[in-house]
């Protein structure tokens, strides 16, 4: 009825409101800078100078029609030279691919704008010397690239490799392939997945250790999990299998198998109902199962409701697998309880579950709100897969919290402490507010034939790209 289109387009005026005071705050205290200081204004993180921040979030302000916005950041890229960032600063591959190729592949697909195009694929052929192809000799992609002069840097902070940087770079690289016709792009990308499914193959599991081995193809750590280090990994066996017109069945297979033994060793429920995923877990080889997993749960781990829903909504009725719409709604049902929960609204980091039921981390920097995507991320496709309305109260819910407490004057910031009303900012923004946080929260409010889901796939920074026919 007419209420229901008021709430509609008052959701969405709410959160491009808050869109356009994340740009005017980026545009006045650091326009060019890859990430700027929200309280204070000034330069924040750095990614070499590349303008981050405007290739992360192009593609939500086309979306919620700020043409002025996109004008801008469009006149921006167009006069960006990969070649005079600096030398120096080696950027993580993982990162670079899916913030800024990721960026500009959404922001053609929206706009059609060839010089985004045309810049996707200068990274793109950057990006592409890191990556195992035809007539190289890498295992993995390397960890991190400088983009100016191609120079490549082999293992990261761990030592090894990270699942989820070498298990997630297949959705851009095919994207980018198909729209430019470099066949090229596309089999690196198959080949990279192809790999992972071998090192599932010889470690006989189908959740595949968080650490890889740089130069064979073994794990260097039995720890499994679904949040950091390893997430990714796991959406992009099923986005590319959407992605590439669903023809690739070992993909999709892959996928499931690995939900199977997600749900074997990390899915639990508490004795009140809650249903979390454990942090982490490890094969037990005398007992030939998984371990009890670690009782406390990443907020990074809150997009798996969203990509079962996906799941759900796009596999095949005779390969569907009847847990995971109910999966769905509970995980992301406890993941807008852990906004409920606080005192400001917001969720921490991680929750704990030692005490048999949900309860904020005990301090530390668990207990902050990073602006962090994924809750609004799952809500976003629940909406979409099942129509129900409270999936979309709730975000705005979540968006209004974030109006309240991370709002900052240049855009907004990281709550110190998400228990305590008056604990105030960490000075930082992250690139992904513009990209995942404020276009999920905005999208929900959109009509469903906006960008539908069994017709566009979105990169794990929510950069839309087109399925292949």
């Amino acid at each position: 009825g007419t209420q229901n289109r008021c709430t509609r387009s008052s959701g969405a005026e709410g959160v491009r409101g808050g869109l356009q005071h994340f740009w005017k705050g980026y545009r006045d205290a650091g326009w060019g800078d890859d990430e700027i200081k929200p309280d204070t204004g000034g330069s924040g993180g750095d990614w070499g100078h590349m303008g981050m921040t405007i290739l992360d979030s192009m593609d939500t302000l086309y979306l919620a029609g700020l043409h002025e916005e996109f004008a801008q950041a469009t006149q921006f890229v167009s006069k960006l030279n990969f070649s005079s960032t600096e030398p120096h600063v080696h950027h993580s591959f993982f990162e670079t691919t899916i913030r800024a190729l990721g960026g500009l592949m959404g922001a053609y697909t929206v706009s059609k704008e060839p010089i985004l195009l045309q810049k996707a694929l200068d990274l793109g052929e950057r990006l592409y010397k890191a990556v195992p192809h035809a007539g190289s000799k890498r295992v993995w992609p390397a960890a991190e690239v400088s983009v100016s002069t191609g120079e490549l840097v082999d293992s990261g902070w761990s030592g090894g490799v990270i699942l989820a940087d070498v298990g997630s770079w297949g959705v851009e690289f095919s994207a980018l392939g198909a729209a430019s016709g470099d066949l090229r792009f596309q089999a690196a990308a198959q080949q990279g997945m192809k790999h992972l499914a071998q090192v599932a193959a010889t470690s006989r599991h189908h959740l595949i250790g968080m650490f890889l081995s740089a130069r064979t193809n073994r794990t260097t750590t039995s720890r499994v999990g679904v949040g950091g280090c390893s997430d990714s990994y796991y959406e992009y066996l099923l986005k590319m299998w959407i992605q590439g017109g669903k023809k690739d069945d070992a993909m999709l297979q892959e996928w499931k198998d690995a939900m199977e033994e997600m749900r074997a060793g990390l899915l639990r429920t508490t004795a009140d109902g809650t249903t979390y995923l454990g942090q982490s877990s490890a094969w037990d080889f005398a007992t030939r199962r998984y371990e009890e997993p670690e009782p406390r749960m990443d907020h990074l781990s809150c997009f798996v409701g969203g990509m079962l829903a996906l799941g759900h909504h796009t596999v095949p009725a005779d390969r569907r697998e009847a847990w995971w719409l109910p999966a769905a709604r509970n995980l992301t049902q406890t993941c807008y309880e852990m906004y409920q929960m606080t005192a400001t609204g917001l969720a921490p980091d991680q929750v704990e579950f030692g005490s048999g039921k949900m309860e904020p981390p005990y301090g530390g920097d668990p207990v902050m709100f990073r602006m962090r995507p994924e809750t609004l991320e799952s809500l976003f496709v629940l909406h979409r897969v099942t129509g129900e309305e409270r999936y979309r109260q709730w975000s705005y819910k979540i968006f209004e919290a974030i109006q309240t407490h991370a709002k900052a004057a240049h855009g907004y910031a990281t709550v110190r402490d998400v228990r305590r009303p008056r604990s105030g900012h960490v000075n930082t923004q992250e690139t992904f507010v513009g990209a995942e946080t404020l276009k999920y929260a905005y999208l929900i409010h959109l009509p469903s034939d906006v960008l539908p889901l069994d017709q566009y796939v979105f990169n794990t920074e929510a950069h839309p790209v087109p399925v292949q026919a």
